[in-house]
């Protein structure tokens, strides 16, 4: 029993010490034992706190990953985890027999997972770990977009495209369009871009975080705001030119406020 204790403190130690050096946050022992052993707090690239935490629950083998991939949670702490906001993470230490460096491995329980594992009833649930689940400093970015949710990373994974056109219609508006549109359908383009711009306004608006969770929201802001006034300012000089009218634009796709003063006028 003592010898199981040790380890289970020699893991959860160690995962302390693994987190602050590796992703430069605070990683704190919880002293009383109420489903949770460590608290992980994100700090942003100034490191100062931004009020996000991380619950930790800690299991710890003095065996290798093939020797011991899986661990047992008693149904009461799924039932803790479920109530609370804050993003739970399993992890397993394995002390490798004390021959090797520990090795740390991850899972993240959402709320979905910690549901279905309700529904099941067992009195226990059980956990199991692959090589791939190894935590690496890599994944100090995957641990904070654990605080997105699933409309935050919807629109991140179009943020690569948002740029593409965001870029090619920003550079070409700094100079006098004399080569024609770059696409048969340059207005329809536009206007997405008016219309990614509004709804990325909203989404920062609903969750301020998101700037600091993602590089790439970062990135796309930084871009509307060197682009979005030249490319509106531009556009409208040449709808109010006449070279537009309603009927050039997609009738299937909303047409941005903007757009419609401009041709109302």
């Amino acid at each position: 029993m003592l010898k199981k204790v040790a380890h289970g403190n020699a893991g959860e130690f160690y995962l302390a010490y693994w987190i602050s050096n590796k992703f430069v946050w605070p990683c704190r022992i919880l002293d009383i034992d109420m489903g949770l052993d460590a608290q992980v707090e994100i700090y942003d690239d100034k490191n100062n706190s931004t009020g996000m935490f991380i619950g930790i629950q800690v299991k710890t083998t003095a065996k290798t990953l093939d020797e011991s991939p899986s661990i047992s949670v008693p149904l009461k702490n799924i039932v803790y985890w479920e109530s609370i906001s804050d993003p739970i993470i399993l992890v397993r230490v394995c002390l490798n027999n004390g021959t090797e460096t520990p090795s740390l491995y991850w899972q993240h329980l959402d709320k979905k997972k910690l549901k279905d594992c309700i529904k099941k009833g067992n009195e226990n649930i059980s956990f199991r770990f692959k090589r791939k689940d190894k935590l690496k400093k890599a994944d100090k970015k995957n641990w904070k977009r654990l605080f997105l949710n699933s409309n935050d990373l919807e629109f991140i994974e179009r943020i690569e495209g948002i740029n593409k056109n965001l870029t090619l219609y920003g550079d070409l508006f700094k100079k006098e369009i004399t080569d024609g549109w770059p696409t048969y359908n340059s207005q329809d383009e536009i206007n997405e871009l008016f219309n990614e711009y509004d709804e990325f306004q909203r989404v920062i608006n609903i969750n301020p975080r998101i700037l600091f969770l993602s590089s790439d929201a970062r990135k796309l802001q930084e871009n509307y705001n060197k682009y979005i006034k030249l490319i509106k300012d531009g556009f409208e000089e040449i709808i109010r030119n006449r070279c537009f009218y309603r009927e050039d634009f997609n009738s299937y796709v909303p047409l941005n406020p903007l757009i419609q003063s401009w041709l109302a006028d």
